[in-house]
């Protein structure tokens, strides 16, 4: 007898909405989106940072020029997610080291999560809904920002709202793909990893019932027939696809340590980065011990681990340590961590973009684009919220997209907040939100507008709630963006412009650590020590921890005639980061 196939399951009336849910207008709201993603990226091109990366742009874009020039297995376990690198060096082997090559690829990725959000909405609640969705991401202001950056956010929301896509057929091929996908997605971000097997269970779940009613003699016979059911063969199809994926990248690193670790150890790191006596905001905050550059931070976090414990650790002991440290931090002062993380929560829901390298609000003084009135998070979270609501009932496919985000924002919450870690779930928030709309515009015109008040009003509060700002910073140009940008003015030799930045900087916070030791960095470049000399005291007396402020103060007291001085300061910095080599350097060279 031959098994019997999937069953698929029943779709909603197409409701295709005459134009409104027309593929010709999904087709204007395609190109819409690609327009805007590529002005913003045309308009960038002029200023240095097009070209000259920082932070783990930087990093990344090393790492993908030696996999590109032959060094393809590498050495060691990964620190970083992997997968972005591997795509870029593929990229560089076909375009060469082409920058703007890359963004366009990365517009395209952003222009088809679009596509695969219109898929998905259109599933629940018709093409209108699927045209709505698309047009919310297209116009989503974070997401045409973070899509022209030299970073791993526009291929991983792309392949995670393509895993999502193809897991709703369930047919056993397009669960094993859907897996796959979510474990390329989680070689991007890896708290992905908490998806998976929850996603798994879902998939299962979904023949329970029907499991039981056919075998109620007892447990083993309800579990067998659970087995054969086609959702539980569902679900191990979607966790084989998975670890398929994630399996030659624990082999890998497996071969350098001996330890089977799946992705990446650098996560004990990350939990303390956020889980620290240093870090009240939830948000990220230098960890004093640590330069806040990929091209050190491994290197210092694995310094301050060993220095603490005594003795060389392995990668998965050193991940294994910090997650341990942050633990104890969080157990020991419960009251301070419960306010950080109610911070978090606020930092997460509220229209307040956190910056990394780049600040969005900074950048838009250059592209005209982000100066447009585009779409923010706190409306698609309310809008998201209003869908939750109102077609929790009615759609699976609703309260899966509710289940992912729940679970991808506890993920985040549990280490910290960035703009681009929340945009993984802003293509599931504008699917949300346009199934919401719909719904609630039927239930308008079917004359059942009680019935859409709880969702109106749920929505309102979180959007009133994400726009209020409470707890968390004011909407402002963030002076890190100004220094950066300087450094690379610096870099590209323009040192008018570089100043002219610094000072505008220095203008709006005089106290700003930051600004101070950009300045003073500045005038040595300037090779003018003396002048910069007391503003990298200041930088230091306002932050004595500030990252590199004491190793700067070091080069100014040697370069205008103060070596003991200069000794002193070394050993401030060294005594912050115990990792920092360019201090022991130039001890070295001064005998000591």
């Amino acid at each position: 007898m031959r098994p019997m196939s999937p069953p698929t399951p029943p779709r909603e009336p197409d409701r295709g909405g005459g134009f409104l849910g027309s593929r010709t207008l999904l087709a204007a709201i395609l190109a819409l989106a690609a327009a805007l993603r590529l002005a913003h990226v045309l308009a960038l091109r002029r200023l240095p940072l097009f070209d000259l990366l920082v932070v783990d742009s930087a990093a990344y874009d090393a790492w993908a020029q030696r996999i590109a020039a032959g060094d393809w297995l590498g050495s060691g376990v990964f620190y970083q997610d992997p997968l972005y690198p591997y795509a870029l060096a593929l990229l560089y082997r076909v375009f060469g080291h082409d920058l703007l090559a890359v963004r366009i690829v990365q517009v395209a990725l952003g222009v088809g999560t679009c596509a695969l959000v219109a898929f998905i909405a259109h599933r629940a609640a018709g093409r209108v809904a699927g045209n709505l969705a698309a047009l919310l991401l297209a116009v989503l202001g974070p997401a045409i920002f973070q899509e022209a950056e030299i970073d791993k956010t526009a291929i991983g929301v792309f392949l995670l709202t393509a895993s999502f896509a193809l897991a709703l057929d369930p047919r056993l091929r397009a669960r094993v793909g859907a897996g796959a996908l979510l474990g390329l997605a989680t070689l991007t971000r890896g708290n992905l990893l908490l998806v998976a097997p929850l996603a798994a269970v879902t998939f299962a779940l979904q023949g329970r019932e029907r499991a039981v009613a056919a075998h109620p003699a007892g447990l083993a016979a309800r579990l067998r027939a659970f087995a054969r059911t086609p959702s539980a063969r569902g679900a191990a199809a979607f966790l084989a696809g998975f670890s398929l994926v994630l399996s030659p990248v624990a082999l890998r690193n497996h071969h350098f340590s001996g330890e089977w670790i799946p992705t990446t150890y650098g996560a004990g790191a990350v939990f303390y980065t956020g889980n620290n006596p240093a870090n009240a905001s939830g948000g990220f905050e230098h960890v004093p011990f640590v330069r806040s550059d990929a091209a050190y931070e491994e290197g210092d976090f694995r310094a301050a681990a060993e220095a603490r414990s005594g003795r060389r650790l392995s990668p998965g002991e050193i991940s294994a340590f910090w997650f341990g440290e942050g633990i104890r931090h969080v157990l020991a002062n419960p009251g301070f961590a419960l306010t950080v993380t109610l911070r978090k929560v606020a930092l997460f829901l509220s229209d307040y973009e956190l910056p990394d390298a780049w600040d969005m609000y900074f950048l838009a003084r250059y592209s005209p684009v982000l100066r447009l009135p585009l779409l923010s998070m706190a409306w698609l979270i309310g809008l998201a919220t209003l869908g939750i609501v109102a077609a929790w009932r009615r759609s699976e496919i609703v309260r899966l997209l509710t289940g992912f985000t729940a679970v991808y924002t506890l993920a985040v919450i549990a280490f910290f907040v960035f703009s681009r870690y929340r945009l993984y779930v802003a293509p599931s928030l504008a699917a949300l939100g346009a199934i919401g709309v719909v719904t609630l515009w039927e239930r308008v015109r079917a004359g059942e507008l009680r019935r859409a008040i709880p969702a109106i009003a749920a929505g309102a509060a979180l959007t009133a709630f994400s726009l209020s700002g409470i707890g968390v910073p004011p909407k402002r140009e963030h002076l890190y963006s100004f220094v950066t940008l300087a450094n690379l003015y610096e870099a590209r030799g323009d040192m008018p412009s570089a100043k002219r930045l610094l000072l505008e900087a220095l203008s709006r916070d005089p106290d700003a650590p930051e600004v101070l030791c950009g300045l003073g960095r500045l005038h040595l470049a300037e090779r003018d020590p003396s002048g910069g000399i007391e503003l990298l005291r200041r930088c230091v007396v306002v932050d004595p921890a500030f990252p590199d402020g004491w190793y700067w103060v070091g080069v100014a007291e040697f370069r205008t005639g103060n070596p003991g001085a200069a000794e002193q300061a070394f050993l401030r910095q060294l005594a912050i980061v115990p990792g920092h080599q360019e201090s022991r350097m130039w001890l070295r060279l001064m005998g000591r």
